[in-house]
């Protein structure tokens, strides 16, 4: 279970128990100050301790749902590219920042060498292009820079895999706040 989903628990059920309060504290046969100096007396309790079972399961939980692991190529890739593009300032929010190409294709269909003979002088960001003078094919992902835009390059392997697949669609994606903002 995600921490978030622990919290949501909780406040669900500190909630349930905030109307049981409610309704049960009249049976006491208290009226005015007092019934309200009980419930609040009772909610504070109950609040102390939904909190301290949600953090308590929280802390134990982990940090976001289990996934591939942060050292798939895809990751260090876009990380690479990101670190290339900061400090160059050229675009220091990543690929996300920049309008992107995506380029596709089974193994061995010259992806990577119709980009370099293309014309338009890519900067390599990330990923492997040539071993010795001949072009290596993509094992997994190349980052290419041109001109304000990134061109992705995605292996045959990659495309084949919906797990690895699923690794590189949120590198892709802006965050929030630069969607909203345009």
């Amino acid at each position: 279970m995600s921490r978030k989903t622990i919290w949501i628990v909780g406040a669900v059920a500190f909630l349930l128990y905030a109307i049981v309060v409610w309704l049960i504290a009249p049976m006491l046969k208290l009226e005015g100050g007092s019934l309200w100096i009980v419930r609040i007396a009772l909610w504070f309790l109950g609040l102390c301790a939904v909190a301290l079972i949600a953090w308590y399961y929280a802390k134990r939980a982990p940090e976001t749902d289990t996934g591939p692991s942060s050292t798939d190529d895809v990751d260090v890739a876009f990380h690479t590219a990101k670190a290339a593009l900061s400090s160059s300032k050229k675009a220091p929010g990543g690929v996300p920042a920049l309008p992107v190409v995506i380029v596709l294709g089974a193994e061995g269909s010259a992806k990577t060498t119709a980009i370099v003979r293309a014309g338009i002088e890519p900067e390599l960001l990330a990923g492997e292009v040539f071993r010795g003078e001949a072009t290596a094919p993509t094992a997994g992902v190349n980052v290419w820079y041109v001109e304000g835009a990134a061109i992705v390059e995605a292996g045959g392997a990659l495309t084949a895999s919906a797990e690895r697949w699923g690794r590189l669609i949120p590198h892709l994606q802006p965050s929030r706040a630069a969607a909203a903002l345009g």
